[in-house]
């Protein structure tokens, strides 16, 4: 038996955690670990971390995940069938937190995690999302990306970015839902020309920046030195644009997405090279989603059809309330329920 394959065999470790386990576990399917931060700072390269479903409220630390680690939701109890949508895993944001839930690193994925930021946000006057702490941190923090991955996971009740952070090789979003986050849902930057980032199948909806008419309150935000594709999402009612492309980037690839009521319009930006960002001449409102029994996916999120302008005079900024629908309804097929007006 060569050196080489003995360390790469042991280096794919399996853990698994349940919240409802008893302390003392060694993280074997058998006898699960109880805590996620426990196994994390466990785990090493191209570890597998297995969460059973139910809710963990998390201590206020930041669960760091580096080289090729997984951290993976939506596991039954016995950890022999996952089901992600029907079982979520909820990681719950501790109150007073000024850091990101989850940061990831190199090549780690985070895959059918729920992460909930509604317990670590207090909700004022007329129930509007407010902000424990002076700092809005991010539910997903991404660092120097080279082949991250955030797939069919929901990310609600941020006081800051659902997913931020900066890409050196890749960034890929799929199938995820992102409801109510305080300032852009995806905030994203390459640190060289060239860095990639892909969101397909995606369903983005009530973005609010950060003040009453201000900044970074877009669905998307692509920032500067990238190379984005958006196919095939769902994005509506940001206080900023659906997609926001700016300067330093090469044209993005806009296909198959259905993009509703945003205030400063669907799409916005300066690609630097290439042809200009061309928009549908389409009706925004001839876009149509459906969710899973057939509705609008505006009446399954509880969207006016014009959530974002508040009364006039009313001194209440235009945060969303607290969501506490069932995302569940958002993903009503690989395509998340996408039809009628497309970019």
């Amino acid at each position: 038996m060569s050196t080489w394959w003995l360390a790469a065999t042991l280096a794919a470790r399996i853990i698994h955690v349940s919240a409802s386990a008893p302390s003392g576990g060694d993280g074997s399917a058998e006898k699960p670990l109880k805590y996620v931060d426990v196994a994390v700072s466990q785990a090493a390269e191209k570890d597998v971390i297995k969460l059973a479903a139910g809710t963990y409220v998390m201590p206020k630390t930041t669960l760091k995940l580096s080289a090729e680690m997984m951290l993976e939701g939506g596991w039954d109890p016995s950890f022999q069938k996952r089901d992600p949508i029907g079982t979520p895993t909820v990681l719950q944001l501790a109150w007073g937190q000024d850091r990101p839930l989850v940061e990831l690193n190199g090549s780690a994925t985070l895959d059918g995690v729920t992460l909930e930021g509604a317990s670590a946000n207090s909700y004022g006057r007329a129930g509007m999302l407010e902000p424990s702490v002076s700092r809005w941190p991010s539910l997903v923090r991404v660092n120097r990306a080279v082949n991250v991955k955030v797939q069919n996971c929901t990310l609600v009740n941020s006081a800051g970015h659902a997913v931020s952070g900066s890409i050196a090789g890749a960034l890929e979003l799929a199938n995820n839902v992102m409801l109510n986050t305080r300032v852009s849902a995806v905030s994203v930057w390459g640190v060289q020309q060239g860095a990639r980032v892909v969101l397909r199948r995606n369903t983005i909806a009530g973005v609010w920046a950060e003040k009453p008419a201000g900044k970074r309150g877009e669905g998307v935000d692509i920032q500067q030195h990238l190379t984005a594709t958006l196919q095939g999402n769902i994005i509506s009612a940001a206080q900023g644009a659906c997609v926001r492309v700016g300067r330093g980037n090469a044209t993005p690839v806009l296909k198959g997405n259905a993009l509703g009521p945003c205030a400063r319009g669907q799409v916005m930006g300066w690609p630097e090279t290439g042809g200009a960002v061309v928009v549908s001449d389409r009706a925004v409102e001839e876009a149509v989603w459906l969710d899973a029994a057939g509705n609008t996916a505006g009446a399954s999120l509880g969207l006016t059809e014009n959530p974002l302008a508040p009364a006039p005079d009313a001194g209440v900024a235009p945060y969303a309330p607290k969501y506490t629908g069932d995302p569940r309804a958002l993903r009503s097929d690989g395509n998340m329920g996408a039809a009628g007006s497309v970019l």
